[in-house]
């Protein structure tokens, strides 16, 4: 049995325990958090141990999950890596790119895993639509939120869109060429809202809006290929999806049918970084995809200025 350790319980490291809690595939060695008495609530509530030092978590795993405000990624995941242990890294992957290659490096040295979560490449429709594509030439992605006093040491680039900018990585599979960008700060001084145009090197284009302050919550995939179009609803998890067809000289369009198979995208984030562990293989999204995704987001954020 594996042993995993988690560093920081916040909102998001909350829904790490409440994962990894239940998850029959490994030990949860732990916890540790700065706020001690956080960190004791939550072990409570999940039956593991409150450590009270990094080191002791290190000590009691095999592998950890980091879900830290990003300005401490860099230096927690040094600290795992001089252990020699696995990680899963929340996203944004680091602070800058450098910091990120740094920490790429470092893991590769030790041939350790290091993986991003990227939680929205594990959502089921995404991997489902994926396998549906043939041609795509042109995507929209929405990605609008409620305002909440959380993440805001980062934009709403390195906040949302961020998740976005990695699908489309991946679904485009070739070298970005040319960004174009807009932005506005309106409840904190980062910026709240932004829209980024992203072209790549084989002709696809990406358009990408992404808000914290909507009074809605929006999360959808739009993508156009010839003859075809697929919507995927990132919160229901479904997909709709029309081709046109020609039959006899007579054009129609008829739907494609999309099986979607149910899955918690955390719970399958968490399963595939501990199946890399376990195989030696990368995970889905490893630490140079991360770093990838981070570059395009700091060119978005350039544009902005």
């Amino acid at each position: 049995m594996i042993r995993v350790g988690l560093i920081g319980a916040g909102v998001f490291g909350y829904h790490h325990a409440r994962v990894l809690a239940g998850l029959e595939e490994v030990t949860f060695a732990g916890l540790h958090d700065l706020m001690v008495a956080r960190a004791e609530e939550v072990a409570r509530q999940f039956n593991t141990t409150a450590h009270r030092t990094i080191e002791a978590l290190l000590d009691a795993s095999d592998a950890v999950i980091i879900a830290v405000p990003t300005r401490h990624h860099l230096e927690i995941a040094h600290l795992a890596a001089r252990w020699g242990k696995h990680a899963l890294v929340e996203k944004p992957i680091a602070p800058s790119v450098e910091a990120a290659r740094e920490m790429v490096e470092a893991f590769e040295k030790k041939g350790l895993v290091l993986a991003v979560g990227h939680i929205e490449r594990h959502n089921p429709a995404v991997e489902a639509v994926l396998k549906l594509l043939r041609h795509p030439r042109y995507l929209t992605i929405e990605r609008l939120a409620v305002f909440t006093p959380r993440s805001l040491d980062v934009d709403v680039i390195l906040d949302l869109m961020i998740h976005d900018i990695q699908i489309v990585q991946d679904l485009a599979g070739s070298d970005l060429t040319d960004v174009r960008a807009i932005g506005v700060p309106v409840l904190s001084p980062k910026v709240d809202i932004a829209n980024a145009r992203l072209e790549f090197a084989n002709g696809i284009v990406a358009n990408l809006t992404a808000s914290r302050i909507s009074q809605e919550r929006v999360r959808k995939l739009r993508i156009f290929e010839p003859r075809a179009y697929y919507s995927v609803d990132y919160a229901v998890k479904t997909i709709k999806a029309f081709q046109l067809t020609a039959t006899q000289g007579q054009h129609r369009i008829e739907e494609i049918k999309a099986e979607v198979q149910p899955q918690e995208p955390l719970r399958a984030e968490q399963l595939d970084f501990i199946d890399s562990v376990r195989r030696k293989r990368a995970p889905l999204v490893n630490g140079r995809k991360g770093m990838e995704a981070l570059s395009i987001a700091c060119r978005i954020q350039e544009k902005l200025k």
